[in-house]
């Protein structure tokens, strides 16, 4: 089976801008013409467009990010609203563009470029690293990269070609009553960290993603206020850890270091 990387970008769904929470999709490939003819496949050499995968590096995704209606086009063309003379409550405000820890994202000779790009056109897109090991505070990994996986499952793919292609068809039927359910699973998990005040045991599944859909359908609000008592207990926490490696940090790191050598005993 073929395997090409894609970039998914996902917002929460804004019903009363027409916003159904999808940015955009971009494979990372490149289209070249057949360098061989071969009678079986009917490719002429010179002829036949031949779609291959790249290896994501600082510069393609850098590309990605800035080129004409990729990723920084595509947030100013969809999230319209946050454009400073918009006429909303968010105009003006920043639109936080969220990615992992992976070498390529946080390449430092990219950050001047997420910088002097984001301040463009009216908008202030501000480009933030998600927490590390921490899946379950990024919406696509947490829920709608297996959502939009169990479609494309269902496509045959023979080549790179079919693989793009039914990536793409199910980007676009995606509908945005599940997109609402994904993003309630991740309020779920938002809810669950602070509950238990960032410990690693909290529940971050509160209900599936079909209830939420369901839910969802039914029209149905979704409450997304934290109690202020949770809160100032997580606040404080947050505070203490804080202070404790402002303080020691050489001590934290010690300790950390001394548990992962157990480990690997």
């Amino acid at each position: 089976m073929p395997k090409v990387m894609f970039l998914a970008v996902t917002a929460k769904p804004r019903a009363e801008y027409g916003f159904d929470g999808k940015v955009g999709m971009w494979p990372f490939t490149v289209v070249r013409k057949a360098k061989r003819s071969h009678a079986k496949t009917g490719t002429v050499a010179g002829e036949t467009d031949i779609i291959e995968s790249v290896t994501v590096t600082a510069e393609e995704y850098r590309h990605t990010m800035l080129k004409k209606n990729g990723v920084f086009c595509k947030l100013r063309e969809k999230m319209w609203w946050f454009g400073k003379n918009a006429g909303t409550p968010e105009a003006g405000t920043t639109l936080y563009y969220q990615h992992d820890g992976a070498r390529p994202h946080t390449a430092k000779a990219n950050e001047a470029h997420w910088s002097r790009h984001g301040q463009k056109s009216g908008f202030s897109i501000d480009v933030v690293v998600q927490p590390a090991q921490s899946p379950d505070l990024n919406v696509n990994d947490l829920a709608f990269f297996s959502s939009l996986q169990s479609d494309t499952e269902l496509v045959a793919k023979r080549n790179v070609f079919d693989l793009v292609a039914a990536v793409e068809k199910s980007w676009a039927e995606y509908p945005q009553e599940r997109m609402e359910a994904v993003w309630r699973v991740l309020y779920a998990s938002f809810k669950g960290i602070v509950t238990a005040r960032g410990d690693n045991s909290y529940s971050h599944h509160t209900g599936s993603r079909a209830a939420h859909s369901a839910s969802s359908r039914r029209g149905e609000s979704h409450d997304r206020r934290f109690p202020q008592a949770e809160i100032d207990q997580a606040t404080a926490v947050r505070d203490t850890l804080s202070q404790q490696l402002e303080t020691g940090v050489e001590g934290v790191v010690s300790t950390s270091s001394a548990h992962e050598d157990t480990d690997d005993e």
